[in-house]
């Protein structure tokens, strides 16, 4: 019989796995992000993607997602500013890994 897995472990792949079908991972490399957000927001905040016109966003807790959806029109209107993509949303998860 195996040993048993912490439930955090089993969903970091699984989450993993999921979000890699779900993004267009090639744009981060065009988006400044810290740029964008600022540097002390882009140390708790990563861009991990993109789907459709909706870019994606992990953030290290609560207190980062807040911060960044209260700035989201921002947010939104210097990305299709300063970067080639255009987006029209920012989905923004609490993930449990560190930047």
């Amino acid at each position: 019989m195996n040993e048993p897995v912490h439930i955090s472990l089993i969903l970091k792949k699984v989450m993993g796995e999921i979000e890699k079908k779900l993004c267009e991972n090639s744009i981060t490399e065009d988006i400044n992000w810290e740029d964008i957000v600022g540097e002390q927001l882009a140390k708790g905040s990563k861009i991990v993607g993109k789907k459709g016109k909706k870019l994606i966003v992990k953030v290290v807790d609560n207190c980062y997602m807040f911060e960044l959806n209260r700035m989201k029109n921002i947010i939104i209107d210097k990305v299709n500013l300063k970067s080639k993509i255009q987006i029209n949303d920012i989905k923004i998860i609490v993930s449990m890994e560190e930047f």
